[in-house]
């Protein structure tokens, strides 16, 4: 388990689940070097790692928007792979800490 999991047990010992509406950044994750590294390891896309980040999660759950059958086929095809705990930190730590972002949007 990763340490910046922790994090999040607000959410958990409150009974709160982190909805994220808009969770591939219109698109914008496809261009992210580290999500594109991770991707080629495992077969995916960007877009599928940063998906499947999402539900590795306790207490998040993403409606990812899918314009087409190709686009929901893919946004299904996440739980044949899991990311592992240095990948999630590396995730973490995008766009200058992402957690930092979250825990100051959820005031933790």
């Amino acid at each position: 388990m990763y340490s910046k999991k922790r994090s999040f047990s607000n959410l958990a010992e409150n009974d709160i689940i982190l909805t994220a509406y808009s969770p591939l950044a219109k698109g914008k994750v496809s261009d992210d070097e580290t999500l594109t590294k991770i991707a080629e390891r495992y077969g995916k896309t960007p877009t599928q790692v940063a998906l499947r980040w999402l539900l590795q999660q306790e207490q998040v759950a993403a409606i990812p928007k899918a314009s087409s059958s190709e686009h929901l086929q893919a946004n299904l095809e996440v739980f044949d792979f899991e990311l592992t705990g240095e990948e999630m930190t590396k995730i973490f730590d995008l766009q200058g800490g992402l957690l930092t972002k979250l825990q100051r949007a959820l005031g933790l």
